[in-house]
């Protein structure tokens, strides 16, 4: 072998050492940032399924007890979730004003349930007193979203 032939090997051998490394440092920045990623989508999950079950829960108060009773447990499995959910936005670095956001929308989601719960009481028209409830979950749930969002670009 020629001194041609050696400097091309070794210059294959640098290049591909240096590949191997920065492939495992971005591997690993990758794999970091999907992990700091996980409590918002965890968040995000929670929101969209307190939400859609907020919304069938009104909507089952007018039919009948063995519908309303499962219902109300999938209602009540959901709400649990929350403690769990404010657990994961206390341990972030910076919880405000996340946390004011999901005790407000939690506030909400009790209006909502108190509002299903006269509705199963006295089945009378609610349409308008609902229909202001559910455009305040909506924009709660915006505020949440975005900065879940705002989070996320961070990361």
């Amino acid at each position: 072998m020629d001194a041609k032939d050696w400097i091309i090997t070794l210059g294959g051998w640098v290049v591909a050492a240096i590949t191997m490394i920065y492939g495992e440092i971005r591997s690993r920045r990758e794999q970091q940032k999907q992990i700091d990623v996980i409590p918002y989508e965890l968040i995000d999950d929670w929101l969209r399924r307190v939400d859609a079950m907020a919304f069938n829960y009104y909507q089952k108060a007018r039919e009948d007890d063995e519908a309303w009773r499962h219902t109300t447990y999938d209602w009540e499995a959901a709400k649990s979730g929350f403690n769990w959910v404010m657990g994961i936005v206390r341990s972030l670095d910076e919880p405000s004003p996340l946390y004011e956001y999901m005790e407000q929308h939690f506030r909400y989601l009790v209006d909502y349930e108190n509002l299903a719960q006269r509705q199963r009481g006295s089945p009378t028209n609610r349409d308008e007193e609902h229909q202001q409830l559910q455009l305040q979950l909506h924009t709660s749930s915006g505020n949440i979203y975005k900065e879940l969002r705002r989070r996320r670009k961070g990361v």
